[in-house]
């Protein structure tokens, strides 16, 4: 199959302004993957030059890759853009904040900080529950993925079934390290 001129601005656009994967533009020409990068090699296509994007918060340039364009990521030219832009519109909320006021709930039942390492799980999924009725907590993080595996085949088992029990299993597994 003959390449027309038009053909090749074609890809061009597709490949860096629509920023299309090469097997998306290949469907849409009717060609394979291959011959649309020995079609970029042949015209001086070059998909792998930085893109230039402007930050949406302070409005400074900078370059990102394709890649980043596609995902997504290209919107910040840095994580401090990110991080203050977010909490100017007011939808950020830092990660694992409920797990931090979790484990702090835990902590404060106890009368004692809880070892490294261990994880405070939240039943129901939703980290800003902490009620203690929705919070378990795991040896490990290793222990914590287990419980989750199990849980899709229908075969978990919390690590305790009353709060009141938690001191001693902490006191046990502390004994087994």
């Amino acid at each position: 199959m003959r390449i027309r001129p038009e053909d090749v601005k074609t890809i061009e656009f597709m490949l860096m302004e629509k920023h299309m994967r090469m097997d998306e533009v290949a469907s849409k020409i009717g060609v394979s993957r291959q011959r649309i990068w020995q079609i970029c090699k042949k015209h001086g296509i070059n998909q792998y030059r930085p893109i230039e994007r402007t930050c949406v918060y302070c409005e400074e340039k900078f370059t990102a890759t394709r890649a980043q364009v596609r995902r997504g990521y290209a919107l910040y030219c840095s994580e401090n853009c990110y991080f203050t832009h977010r909490r100017e519109i007011g939808d950020y909320i830092p990660r694992r904040h409920g797990q931090r006021i979790g484990r702090k709930k835990i902590e404060e039942w106890l009368g004692f900080p809880l070892p490294d390492g261990y994880i405070i799980h939240h039943e129901d999924g939703n980290q800003n529950n902490n009620d203690f009725k929705n919070l378990f907590v795991f040896r490990s993080h290793s222990d914590h993925l287990k419980y989750h595996h199990a849980k899709r085949h229908g075969e978990a088992q919390l690590p305790y079934k009353e709060l009141w029990e938690l001191p001693f299993i902490i006191a046990e597994w502390e004994k087994k390290v």
